[in-house]
């Protein structure tokens, strides 16, 4: 078992060891509440593989889904604070099958919900405050069609585009049903009916873009374990502190080069410094089509 120093940390993790698989449970210190339960294949805990749990800090569900070998697979659910479900996504062969957004308000009320169709057609839906529909967009790529409402429920404005994105038409109606010219509507009547402009190159809840592979240290991870054992330079003062489980964290960006390094369990400034001197000086990562990745966990066995 393997537990992390609670001196001045927030969280405090609890790895154990259940055949092959090992169990990591992470509790918010002063609420106590359980904030992460995650299963992984190695001690390292960067192999995914199982059920993975997250909570808010006061113990509410954040995040819910499974994986299989480090991947995403099957459903996974996301919730806000107060508990409304704002995600729901389904994962196949490493790609997403179908997606479901909603945002709410802070008097919980549906402002906004967001979904594909099963033939890739995007549709986002907003609503007022009372809960009443407002707009509805449908686009496949740039091309589509946006519609605003009245607070009645009926139709105001229904706008065109093609598949450059460009407005092929825009057609407005009265409250009756009727069309409304565009003299009518520069009428005092219509001067504060809200118009809605989407930019439909943009999503505007934006959804998750899955990678084919994880990114890959030059020559694999033998490799980059080989450049940590031959580089590091450990300060004086680990000396007295015999065998050594250095664990530390790291994200990549887009360039594979890493950002926010730090141990997981500090024991030392100097050799805080030394490790991220090391990783900044390191051959860039190849990001297999990654925007960012992380965080890479990774442990330092150092026997005396």
């Amino acid at each position: 078992m393997n537990e992390s120093k609670p001196a001045k940390a927030v969280y405090q993790g609890i790895s154990i060891r259940d055949n092959a698989i090992w169990h990591l449970t992470i509790f918010h210190l002063t609420s106590r509440k359980k904030v992460v339960s995650a299963y992984y294949e190695d001690s390292l805990l960067s192999q995914h593989e199982g059920l993975f749990e997250a909570f808010y800090d006061q113990g509410e569900k954040k995040t819910r889904g499974y994986y299989n070998e480090s991947v995403k697979a099957g459903l996974w659910k996301g919730w806000d604070e107060n508990g409304h479900l704002t995600d729901s996504t389904f994962f196949e062969n490493n790609r997403i099958k179908f997606s479901y957004n909603w945002q709410y308000s802070e008097a919980h009320v549906l402002k906004a919900y967001q979904f594909y169709r099963n033939t890739g057609q995007k549709v986002y839906l907003t609503y007022t405050d009372e809960g009443i529909l407002d707009s509805e967009h449908e686009f496949m790529g740039k091309e589509g069609t946006s519609k605003i409402y009245y607070s009645s429920g009926r139709i105001f404005q229904i706008v065109k585009f093609n598949d450059r994105g460009d407005r092929i038409s825009l057609k407005r109606f009265k409250e009756d049903g009727s069309e409304l010219t565009e003299k009518e509507f520069q009428n005092e009547i219509y001067r504060n009916i809200k118009i809605i402009y989407i930019d439909n190159n943009m999503p505007p809840m934006p959804f998750p873009v899955i990678p084919t592979a994880h990114p890959d240290f030059p020559g694999g991870r033998e490799q980059f374990d080989k450049y940590i054992r031959d580089n590091l330079k450990l300060p004086a003062a680990t000396n007295s502190y015999g065998n050594l489980s250095i664990r530390y964290s790291f994200y990549l960006n887009r360039k594979g080069k890493p950002y926010k390094i730090k141990l997981i369990d500090p024991l030392d400034k100097d050799l805080e410094k030394a490790i991220i001197d090391l990783l900044n000086s390191m051959t860039a990562w190849e990001m297999n089509e990654n925007e960012k990745y992380g965080p890479l966990v990774r442990i330092i066995n150092i026997k005396r």
